[in-house]
């Protein structure tokens, strides 16, 4: 996919490097041209595109993310198909994988295996909050950034309550390293079960090993469903009984036996953090300590009376009675079938004659999508979001995707627009630059400097105004368009001086030199001095403002001029211009402090003059290295 680099979505979001690959998806490094940031951008592969499953997880995946805003989870931006590109806009998380922390470091500190996980936890405290069960924490599934902070992302096998499955059956579903019992029998996944894989994840973060290992992946399942793990003392002596204690409950086999909720398990977690007690963990290792399990009694049999004299053989009547049996249990074998088919064929005809295509919503407005669903005999679960491009009322995507097999009276779960979602800009008037970046990356928002503007007042890079004002309601990402102080500088007297004299003037004032134009004159007094400038003497400018001069040339008989390609260079530069007369006498034409150049392509032209004609050279130094010499003709 590597066509897609350089191309645009939606007209405003711009793919960049390829950052990652998944198996279902690509994931590029993205800029929104419209806010002037940074994203990811997830795409389904070309080769899964077709496939329906893959994309119904795609779309799952977004519908999951657009339920949610948390610090710890990463955030969906926007969701759109570009041509056939399924895509996804999400928060760009700079750093690593949990995953390539402990491989990195073997294990982690316990105290910080407890600070990551507590993030974990209120992440799914709030995707809980929400119906959401992730399905598959694992530590390649949260990223930690530059500045340590926690992010829970790929919610694409999350299960949302009331929303249909992306199977018939709730399979075996998460990587079997961090699957709970329940998943691995193919059971319904609930919170507990999110509970467990993070109390997988705080093992692997304290021991540096998973719990279970295998040959098979089969084989690692039957352990978390009958094995117990290797202690955690046993492998590092020196973690503190009390995380030994919440590892324990949250790994319960038994989901009631664990965390109930994820506040629960936080709650335990800070308290050990803070060097407490966990006291949910504790209340129920006691519980499960004292519990005694009554066996039921065991029945003994009465004794089989022997009779004093065996009873005689009738083998006639016998071979009838094993006949009649036989013969019985043919019909009853045969009736059993019969009614199964009868009934299999029923039940065939029934859901032939139920089965409907679900109908593409994608596009239509709320109430014609309703009716189109209700004219096909199904139903509707409407979920209103916040979107940056589709308009209010109208559907942007759906779950199953059109055409998928469904049923009479199933229900499709469609995701509506309520528009973009306003936001309260805030005041960085009077804050500095870096302090202004801070703030508005906080709170979703982009700046752009607008100009550099004159102040006495408020220190040199501290904002002086914003566009849209502090209070405004505006569109989540809004880019703020900010002043910012230049502080104030009076332009000096440089009439008369001389171009050398006059930069040395500029510099010290905290000035740069501008563009140097030359004006033939006749006044003797006006030759190689500045005859005028702009801006003019006494205005006030920002620091480091250029000021642009005009010096007089005085006419002489020979003139021309000569054109130089200036080097690129970072630092301000002396330019020195020189004429090579017949004799080789070099009479210096042109002596000036020059401004750094950004490109390699920057030209000087200068006026040359000679009390004689034909053709010459002229040398240019920079810093006084001769750089270029080029050829002039003065006639």
């Amino acid at each position: 996919m590597n066509d897609i680099v350089g191309k645009v979505f939606a007209g405003r979001y711009r793919v960049l490097n390829l950052i990652d690959k998944g198996g279902m998806s690509y994931v590029y490094k993205g800029w929104d041209i419209t806010t002037g940031t940074f994203m990811a951008i997830k795409i389904l592969t070309s080769e899964h595109a077709s496939n329906k499953d893959f994309v119904e997880r795609f779309n799952y995946e977004a519908l999951a993310a657009s339920k949610m805003k948390h610090p710890n989870i990463v955030a969906l931006y926007d969701v759109g198909l570009e041509g056939n590109l399924r895509y996804l806009c999400m928060e760009l998380v700079e750093g690593v994988t949990l995953k390539d922390i402990i491989r990195e470091r073997g294990f982690l500190d316990p105290i910080k295996a407890c600070e990551i996980s507590l993030r974990i936890l209120s992440a799914l405290k709030h995707a809980h909050s929400k119906g959401i069960v992730h399905r598959d924490i694992k530590p390649q599934n949260i990223l930690v950034d530059g500045n340590g902070n926690i992010k829970v992302s790929d919610f694409g096998i999350a299960r949302i309550a009331d929303v249909p499955t992306l199977t018939h059956t709730d399979m075996a579903v998460g990587t079997v390293q961090y699957v709970s019992p329940e998943q691995a029998q193919g059971k319904k996944a609930e919170n507990t079960s999110d509970i467990y894989s993070t109390g997988v994840v705080l093992y692997e973060m304290l021991t540096g090993k998973v719990p279970f290992e295998g040959e098979t992946p089969i084989a690692v399942a039957m352990q978390h469903i009958n094995a117990e793990p290797t202690p955690i003392n046993a492998l590092k002596p020196d973690v503190p009984q009390e995380i030994i204690d919440i590892v324990n409950v949250a790994m319960e086999k038994d989901p009631k036996n664990r965390y109930q909720t994820a506040y629960d398990m936080a709650l335990d977690v800070q308290d050990v953090i803070k060097g407490g007690k966990p006291v949910n963990a504790q209340n129920i290792l006691e519980r499960l300590k004292t519990s005694v399990k009554e066996e039921p009694p065991v029945a003994i049999p009465d004794p089989i009376p022997i009779p004093s004299t065996p009873p005689k053989k009738r083998r006639s009547s016998s071979r009838f009675q094993k006949n009649k049996r036989r013969i019985y249990g043919v019909v009853a074998i045969l009736t059993v079938v019969l009614a199964a088919v009868v009934f299999w064929g029923i039940k065939l005809i029934n859901n032939l004659s139920r089965t409907v295509y679900s109908p593409d919503l994608i596009g239509l407005n709320i109430m014609e999508a309703v009716s189109v669903a209700k004219d096909m005999g199904l139903n509707t679960r409407v979920n209103y979001i916040n979107h940056n491009v589709v308009e209010n009322n109208i559907i942007i995507n759906q779950i199953p995707m059109p055409q998928s097999k469904m049923y009479l009276g199933d229900s499709i779960v469609i995701n509506v627009s309520k528009g973009r979602e306003l936001f309260v800009t805030p005041d960085i008037t009077g804050i500095s630059l870096d302090a202004a970046r801070k703030k508005l990356a906080e709170t979703g928002f982009a700046m752009s400097v607008v100009e550099k503007v004159v102040s006495s007042e408020i220190e040199e890079d501290f904002i002086v105004s914003q566009s849209p004002e502090a209070g405004s309601l505006v569109n989540y990402g809004e880019l703020i368009q900010v002043n910012v102080s230049g502080g104030s500088v009076v332009v000096p007297q440089l009439i008369g001086m001389g171009q050398e004299e006059a930069s040395k003037i500029l510099t010290e004032r905290n000035l740069q030199s501008g563009d140097v134009n030359f004006l033939d004159v006749v006044d003797q007094t006006q030759n190689n001095k500045v005859i005028s400038q702009q801006p003019d003497v006494g205005a006030m400018v920002v620091k480091n403002a250029r000021v642009n001069i005009t010096i007089g040339i005085l006419v002489s008989d020979y003139i021309t001029s000569a054109t130089f390609m200036l080097p690129k260079m970072e630092e301000a530069f002396l330019i020195k211009v020189t004429l090579k007369t017949f004799d080789g006498e070099e009479t210096t034409q042109y002596v000036a402090m020059h401004s750094p150049t950004t490109t390699d392509d920057t030209t000087l032209t200068i006026p040359v003059k000679s009390k004689e004609s034909g053709a010459m050279w002229c040398n240019m130094y920079i810093n006084d290295v001769l750089i270029s010499t080029v050829e002039v003709s003065l006639q």
